[in-house]
């Protein structure tokens, strides 16, 4: 793999995190409840949400874990799938 495609999924992961913070907090907005306990502590502080990831990303960039960042973007895209029929299912 590129080095250029796996910064673009490390891109894509943040983005993926980022997008996960605002659907939840819409979903609990409309009454949803949220599912991990480990988040309920702290929020849904988007830079918070997006600091972290970017924490995670960047040392698989620079250690060239790269299809770690594959495996992560689709767990994140499962978690975003969740939170988008959360909402769904509120509105």
């Amino acid at each position: 793999m590129r080095f250029e495609l796996a910064c673009l999924l490390a891109i894509m992961f943040v983005s993926l995190n980022m997008l996960d913070a605002e659907l939840t907090a819409l979903a609990l907005s409309l009454g949803s409840s949220e599912v991990n306990h480990f988040v309920e502590g702290f929020g849904f502080d988007l830079v918070l949400k997006t600091l972290v990831s970017a924490a995670f990303a960047i040392p698989l960039l620079l250690i060239r874990w790269w299809r770690a960042l594959v495996l992560l973007c689709a767990g994140m895209s499962g978690v975003v799938a969740w939170n988008v029929i959360a909402v769904m299912t509120w509105l």
